[in-house]
């Protein structure tokens, strides 16, 4: 198939999608397998149309209409996608590493198992999207918005979320070690036995969130909202939680080992069982152990 049968095909399409003419019925693009690297796709409309395991590498499909599309299998690797919509399209096992996802649009898509490693996803819609599995190393997530999204088992170790909107995502068992969450909206998320390992945490908001078991070792946690956080078992070994808000938190059985405690509010926190072994309260040598806060 040469580009311009591709390019008629997708013509056709649109007539499918707007049923404006007679036999649209036969008019549905089915690309799958397509070689279409490199192509000049702005603003197309493939609605609906199937690009199952298409090759679209290094394509321009910046403001493309792909609501509810197959992309399952494609390789999109560096493609430009800037303000495209793939609304509950289908993206699992997409190869998406490198793609420019700028400010699109995928509200309820499904990205399962998708390669998304070092995407550009700044300002990008992602509320309630299915991510189980997706690998988003070093990915740049800044001002994105993953409201409602499932994330388990993701891989997001170094992504970039400063300023994320990740409320009530499900991030069980997501790596997220040595990710910038500065500023980012975690309130009531899922991270129960997730490893954020040095994770830069600063001014987060993380009330109600559920963190049992999850790993916070050497994680800064300054100026953070926990209020009334789940950190039952948490291991929080060299965390900074200097300044943050714990009103109301439970703490039982977590491991504060070398944690810095300075200034935090402790107000009805819950810290039964848990180990204090050298918990840190610089430039304050007369406050009591945190238990008897």
């Amino acid at each position: 198939m040469n580009r311009q049968e591709i390019k008629a095909i997708i013509d056709r399409h649109a007539h499918w999608v707007k049923e404006d003419c007679e036999g649209y019925g036969d008019m549905y693009a089915d690309l799958s397998g397509a070689d279409l690297r490199g192509m000049d796709l702005k603003k197309v409309n493939l609605v609906g149309a199937c690009l199952y395991e298409a090759n679209l590498q290094d394509a321009d499909l910046s403001g493309a209409d792909l609501r509810c599309a197959n992309l399952s299998g494609a390789n999109l690797q560096g493609a430009i996608m800037t303000n495209v919509n793939l609304d509950e399209a289908s993206l699992c096992e997409a190869d998406l590493r490198k793609a420019n996802l700028r400010e699109a649009s995928l509200f309820k898509a499904e990205l399962d198992h998708a390669k998304l490693d070092n995407a550009i996803l700044q300002d990008a819609d992602l509320s309630r999207a299915g991510m189980s599995d997706v690998c988003l190393s070093e990915a740049n997530l800044h001002d994105a918005v993953l409201c409602g999204a499932w994330l388990s088992y993701a891989d997001m170790h170094k992504a970039e979320l400063c300023g994320a909107d990740l409320s009530t995502a499900d991030l069980c068992r997501v790596n997220l070690q040595e990710a910038n969450l500065q500023n980012a909206r975690l309130r009531k998320v899922n991270m129960q036995n997730a490893d954020l390992s040095n994770a830069d945490l600063r001014d987060a908001d993380l009330a109600y969130a559920e963190l049992c078991n999850t790993i916070l070792r050497g994680a800064n946690l300054g100026d953070t909202d926990m209020y009334k956080a789940n950190l039952r078992r948490a291991d929080l070994r060299n965390a900074d939680l200097c300044e943050a808000s714990l009103y109301g938190a439970d703490m039982r059985d977590a491991d504060l080992s070398e944690a810095n405690l300075r200034d935090a509010d402790l107000r009805d926190t819950c810290l039964d069982d848990s180990n204090q072994d050298t918990v840190r309260q610089d430039n304050s040598p007369a406050k009591p152990r945190v238990a008897d806060i």
